[in-house]
């Protein structure tokens, strides 16, 4: 009975022994548990940190990027724009070159009409004093002829000779009206491309 008894508290004491060994390891595991829960909320908070750490990382490359597309988009448009202005120069040059070429035209134009012209007031001058001179010529003849024939003679012959004057005044009057004319064309010349040329 009594080795019973002995047998029965070696159990008791091995089984207390256990049961602490137990609480120790369970002790153990629990302070581990809590541990490792510490780590991991930590974990966590470092995640979450590094989460929120990434995507301000991603919102700023993205705000970059779209910069960057900003900028290429907004080269892209001067490149247009420069290619437009240089088209536009290049428009400007050519009427400008055009109307140069105009202006150069209508120059040789005036000076060939203004030549003409003063070669048609030279001739009328040089028809004006032939035409005086041959009305001077005229003038003295009649003074002889009329030294030499009787008076029937004289007004025959004045009759002629104001006849020959009222033909040659006609003459003159058509140069003169010529003249005219010719000087109002120069004048006209003058007015419409004083602009462009100076007409003497």
């Amino acid at each position: 009975m009594q080795r019973v008894i002995q047998q029965s508290r070696h159990a008791e004491g091995k089984a207390n022994a256990i049961l602490k060994r137990w609480e120790r390891v369970l002790n153990e595991k629990e302070s581990s548990i809590l541990e490792a829960q510490e780590k991991i909320i930590l974990l966590e908070d470092q995640y979450r940190s590094f989460e929120i750490e990434l995507k301000d990382r991603l919102y700023h490359i993205q705000d970059e990027i779209t910069q960057k597309q900003d900028l290429l988009s907004d080269l892209l448009n001067l490149d247009e724009l420069k290619a437009e202005f240089y088209s536009q120069v290049d428009d400007v040059n050519i009427t400008i070159k055009a109307k140069e070429a105009q202006l150069d035209a209508n120059e040789v134009e005036i000076r060939r009409r203004s030549a003409s012209l003063d070669l048609i007031q030279k001739n009328l001058n040089d028809s004006l004093i032939s035409l005086q001179a041959r009305e001077d010529a005229l003038t003295e003849k009649s003074k002889d002829l009329a030294n030499i024939v009787d008076i029937k003679s004289r007004e025959l012959a004045k009759v002629m000779f104001e006849q020959l004057l009222k033909e040659k005044s006609n003459e003159i009057k058509t140069l003169e009206e010529k003249e005219r004319k010719a000087r109002k064309d120069i004048d006209d010349l003058r007015r419409k491309y004083s602009s462009f040329i100076k007409i003497p």
